[in-house]
């Protein structure tokens, strides 16, 4: 009997091994990788740029190619070791936060069994999933985060494929050396910086002072920024006050564009803009900023102009090109290799048992000819470091990266300084009183923005007492439709305005009519539920319907900039306040000269008394929501000429739209006009004038400030 158990058990045990790797002659179908990427949110460009090269990378290795020079490639089709498993990738969602891309990590690895783990873009996002990851024993492989401090936790797990920012910073002033023995005379010694506040950014910051200082060049100006801010006013005054020859520019994508539109506008120009990757190089920059991207240089790791000495690269991203109508870019390039490399490990580990694919990790050795990247190759550290990787220095020429350093490896010579936006206009350096100005002036510019879409929401709650959580959604609509206007039919965004206006209050009406009727009666809680679920609904489909790709308004009759004395602002920010101002105007005439405004105005007094008085109250909910959703809809169309359109775009403005409200005092809706313009001014000169990561906290410590004194706000009721 113990002898039939034990023959079972071992039987058994077999059968389980050889799910998962040979046992007994026996190999597994297919081998599982967990990627963890931004999806959705406001990163997921990027992410699906980086899941495309994964895909891509997946359907060679399946399939094999013989005459790509690959490694597994000729191994006709799978992983040869493993009996030619097939590769197969489980991706999770980071939205590009920390928390979610740890979470994402252990489920991939304790429910869904991976074998090792791809991923995750951003440095921060990488630190905690790779955490998790070392936690539990399995092989982390990281293809395109930068952080340098990623490899000096001591983790056993972790390793990197992809140069890190240390290197890339020293590339920077390596090349701007190399550019001044060239051009003598003609590459300045001052350098100033825009990152972002996360790790990524901060990193870079950290680096390239560390290398300033030993290649002899000075740090003039140091901005840092929440990614995904509104307004950048305040950090190009700084960099515009600094007189720095050159930038380092270390931003996602939608910071990117709002950062170069802005120099554009405000008249800022330097010698050269250096990129720091990521937005630089997304797929949607070049189009985003069109003939305004012209001689931007960024450090990037992968140009398709190598094809030109490398055949490989022209092979895969012709395939590339073929499958996803877009050539690939330095995300895509990396994640694409980062498969090949993780692939070989499982396949020479001949095992899907973690401590066996870590071991062959530690032994990679691929040559620099099988690798779409201008890489000698690929060998890592005790780290977890690849020590054979480099970077590379891209220019936008005639819309395209030419790489431009090593010169080596140069397909086009560098066109140095960077073209000023101007022979438009001469650049200078405003004093005191000049940066005064300009901030007072984008910040009033702003404020119209924020104070229109405010109105909308306060409006709701001043007839209703309902908080309208779905606000910022409205205003995502209302920029796609301007967008989609532009886009599909060649309106102008003045043009479509109006009918955005009117379409986004029918769909406050019918918000109305099915959403918020039925929860009239219930508690406040259900009511907040209903608008909240009512948000994540419209975000959801925004992200089935239209992807989550950035989009931008090119040119319009707007597009421009205007110069008077020390202030230079874009066109379209002009037209978009004085098309806010305007609205908000109508806005004001409608509830204080119109028949409906007095009913409207009285229903928000005593809905009873004016019941009594035969107002229909249900009639005025609907004309509320009609209003409110129009005026944030309006806000969207104004917004969307110089501010890029994605799903989760309403996010960006729906918080400062409360604390507008806040501030100048629920169901005022003078209040929130008058609040809007003090937070836009606000928020602009504390960029300036004291640090430009706290600009928004201390808009809100403001709020916060004259609620303490004044609960109601500055224009509501007691």
């Amino acid at each position: 009997m113990l002898v039939a158990l034990a023959v079972v058990v071992v039987v058994a045990a077999g059968v389980q091994e050889g799910s998962v790797e040979r046992a007994g002659g026996a190999f597994p179908k297919e081998v599982v990788i967990g990627a963890v990427y931004p999806l959705t949110g406001s990163q997921a460009p990027s992410g699906l740029d980086m899941k495309n090269g994964i895909d891509l990378a997946v359907e060679l290795i399946n399939r094999g190619q013989a005459d790509f020079n690959l490694p597994l490639g000729r191994d006709g089709g799978g992983l040869a070791n493993l009996g030619g498993a097939r590769l197969r990738i489980l991706y999770g969602d980071s939205q590009a936060d920390p928390q979610k891309g740890q979470s994402e990590t252990e489920r991939l690895v304790t429910s869904e069994k991976v074998a090792a783990m791809l991923g995750a873009y951003h440095s921060a996002v990488t630190a905690t999933a790779s955490q998790a990851a070392e936690r539990l024993a399995i092989p982390f492989l990281s293809a395109e985060a930068t952080s340098p401090t990623l490899v000096t936790r001591g983790f056993r797990w972790f390793f990197r494929s992809t140069p890190d920012d240390s290197m890339f910073a020293e590339n920077f002033f390596q090349f701007l050396d190399d550019a001044a023995r060239k051009l003598p005379g003609q590459v300045g010694r001052t350098v100033a910086i825009l990152h972002t506040d996360d790790l990524f950014g901060s990193d870079v910051s950290r680096f390239s002072r560390q290398f300033a200082e030993r290649y002899r060049y000075e740090v003039v100006a140091d901005a840092a920024y929440k990614a995904n801010t509104p307004d950048l006013t305040s950090e190009i005054q700084r960099l515009k006050a600094s007189r720095a020859g050159i930038l380092i520019a270390a931003s996602y994508l939608p910071d990117s564009t709002l950062a170069i539109k802005g120099m554009k506008q405000q008249g800022v120009t330097f010698q050269g803009i250096l990129g720091m990757d990521a937005g630089f190089v997304d797929t949607r920059f070049i189009p985003n900023l069109g003939p305004e991207a012209e001689g931007l240089i960024t450090r990037e790791v992968w140009a398709k102009d190598l094809g030109s000495k490398k055949p490989l690269v022209k092979q895969v991203n012709d395939l590339f090109r073929s499958r996803y109508g877009t050539d690939m870019n330095g995300n895509s390039a990396r994640a694409f290799t980062g498969v090949f490399v993780l692939a070989d490990a499982i396949n020479r580990a001949a095992s899907l048992e973690p401590a066996k694919i870590q071991a062959a990790l530690r032994k990679t050795d691929i040559q620099g000819e099988q690798l779409v990247m201008p890489w000698e190759g690929v060998a890592f550290d005790a780290r977890g470091q690849n020590t054979k990787g480099r970077g590379i220095m891209v220019q936008i020429q005639n819309g395209e990266y030419v790489t431009v350093w090593p010169l080596e490896l140069a397909s086009k010579e560098l066109v140095w300084p960077w073209p000023a936006w101007a022979r438009r206009q001469p650049a200078h350096t405003p004093g005191v009183l000049g940066i005064l100005a300009q901030s007072v002036t984008s910040g009033l510019l702003l404020g119209l923005i924020l104070a229109l879409s405010a109105a909308g929401l306060t409006l709701i709650w001043g007839v209703m007492d309902i908080v309208n959580f779905a606000h910022g959604d409205f205003l995502m609509l209302g920029m796609y439709g301007t967008f989609f206007a532009w886009s599909l039919f060649g309106l102008d965004p003045l043009v479509a305005l109006p009918g955005v206006v009117v379409v986004l209050a029918a769909i406050g009406v019918a918000v109305y009519a099915t959403v918020i009727r039925p929860v009239l009666r219930q508690n406040v809680l259900a009511q907040m539920f209903a608008t909240f679920g009512l948000g994540i609904l419209l975000r959801g489909l925004a992200q089935f319907l239209f992807t989550p790709a950035f989009r931008q308004v090119g040119q319009t009759a707007s597009s421009g900039v205007v110069a008077l004395g020390p202030v230079s602002v874009g066109r379209e920010q002009l037209v978009a306040a004085a098309g806010a101002l305007l609205v908000s105007l109508l806005l004001f005439a409608i509830l204080d000269r119109t028949t409906l405004g007095t009913a409207l105005r009285a229903t928000a007094e005593d809905r009873v008394a004016a019941e009594l008085m035969g107002i229909d109250s249900g009639r005025m909910f609907a004309l509320a929501w009609a209003l409110g959703a129009g005026c944030v809809g309006a806000a969207g169309a104004l917004l969307a000429v110089y501010f890029p359109v994605f799903p989760d775009v309403g996010a960006t403005f729906g918080l400062l739209a409360f604390v507008t409200v806040a501030l100048g005092g629920f169901g005022s809706v003078a209040g929130a006009v008058l609040a809007g313009v003090l937070i836009g001014v606000v928020v602009n000169l504390a960029g300036v004038f004291i640090d430009p990561s706290h600009k928004f906290a201390l808009a809100y410590a403001l709020c916060l400030a004259v609620l303490f004194v004044r609960p109601q706000g500055l224009l509501g009721r007691a």
